[in-house]
């Protein structure tokens, strides 16, 4: 999977807000102006100017047509065509047309554009590109509703391009949306979020079928109409897009040396605190154990009988030699351990140092042992002294 080049691929951005006869759907100026800006943006895809053709209020069919015709001879990667607008439906051929500025609510559709018309334009012989993506963000209803643009038949459907993608905002049996206050339509507000943001899946490239997938999630989540999609042959891997979730680990290279390098550096660290905080409960137990042998002997000294303070030796006296042998055997652990790794680093030896050398297990070994021969002594030798 590979991003489709920029240099060699080119899209057509078509786009009608203001009709004569039929609502306008003033979202539909932000919905080109948001994709043509993800587009070219070099983080996303990375189209130029001059490869990405924002066409808004064609005045005909005819210029519709030249320009999808034009960039079609020119790309030789991929082609991609978007439409928002109205769409309408012939009653007599039940043919799907692309509503222009002055397409009748009603009556005549020879003033919108036939979408067969420009079908055939998609598979035609000029067509260089092996890879063509068409994205229809309208509806087939010549009645706009409040709010949304009607729909009644499977658009994908009937909108098939050999050797293409073809992607719809919605099924004929819902309303394409154009939500009244929102910046963009329903459909097209996703696919603008879902560029922008990125996916949380494990691949730095958005192919179409990863796109149909983020759209139909995000809109079921939304309750809004869901979208459509036809991959004929293996269009669905066709990618326009770079995944800005996963951008940092597409652009960072690093070797499998670095990887094991950044990998030990990080467990040496954990490896670091852990000694740390061995440290601090080391050296608490001591400063502890020494804080009850001066509370006894200098304040409950003549308070206390000669029994009682033999029998609180063991209280301040075991701790006191647990922390103090854990602190210095941890630092003389730690130090024989460096004195390792800077014998490997010279001389070029990598081996694992078993875990007798491992500054934290001596520590808490040599600490447990001091606690058990403390233990021993007091419980069967002083007695008898």
């Amino acid at each position: 999977m590979e991003l489709s080049d920029p240099a060699a691929s080119r899209a057509v951005l078509i786009g009608v807000h203001s009709y004569r006869a039929l609502a306008a759907l003033p979202a539909v100026e932000n919905n080109l102006r948001g994709l043509s800006g993800l587009f070219m943006d070099e983080s996303v895809w990375g189209l130029t100017d001059e490869n990405c053709t924002v066409l808004l209020q064609p005045g005909s069919a005819a210029e519709v047509l030249d320009t999808i015709e034009k960039a079609s001879r020119q790309a030789t990667d991929t082609l991609v065509v978007y439409f928002a607008g109205h769409g309408l439906i012939d009653p007599y051929s039940d043919e799907l047309y692309l509503a222009l500025t002055d397409s009748p609510a009603e009556g005549r559709l020879d003033r919108s554009l036939r979408f067969e018309d420009l079908r055939r334009v998609l598979i035609g012989r000029s067509v260089r590109c092996p890879r063509r993506v068409l994205i229809l963000d309208c509806c087939w209803s010549g009645r706009a509703l409040a709010g949304g643009m009607a729909g009644r038949q499977d658009v994908a459907k009937r909108a098939r391009v050999r050797d293409a993608c073809v992607l719809t905002a919605t099924d004929g049996t819902q309303q394409a949306w154009a939500p009244i206050g929102e910046p963009y339509t329903a459909f097209t507000g996703e696919l603008v979020r879902v560029l922008s943001e990125g996916v949380d899946v494990d691949s730095s490239l958005l192919d179409m079928e990863i796109l149909y997938q983020a759209l139909l999630l995000g809109l079921e989540a939304k309750r809004r109409p869901l979208p459509q999609q036809r991959n004929m042959n293996m269009s669905g891997r066709i990618c326009l897009a770079r995944n800005r979730k996963r951008l940092h680990e597409a652009t960072l290279s690093v070797s499998p040396r670095e990887y094991r390098q950044v990998r030990a550096d990080v467990g040496q660290m954990a490896s670091l605190r852990r000694i740390v905080a061995a440290r601090a409960v080391f050296a608490t137990i001591t400063v502890l154990s020494l804080a009850i042998a001066v509370w006894i002997y200098a304040f409950q000294f003549d308070v206390l009988s000669e029994e009682s303070l033999i029998a609180l030796s063991p209280t301040w006296f075991v701790p006191l030699m647990v922390g103090s042998t854990g602190l210095i055997s941890l630092q003389v652990s730690n130090n024989w351990l460096r004195w390792q790794e800077d014998h490997q680093r010279l001389s070029g030896e990598r081996k694992r140092l078993p875990w007798i050398q491992m500054p934290l297990f001596t520590a808490i070994v040599t600490a447990l042992l001091s606690a058990g021969l403390m233990w021993l002594f007091f419980d069967f030798f002083f007695p008898s002294l």
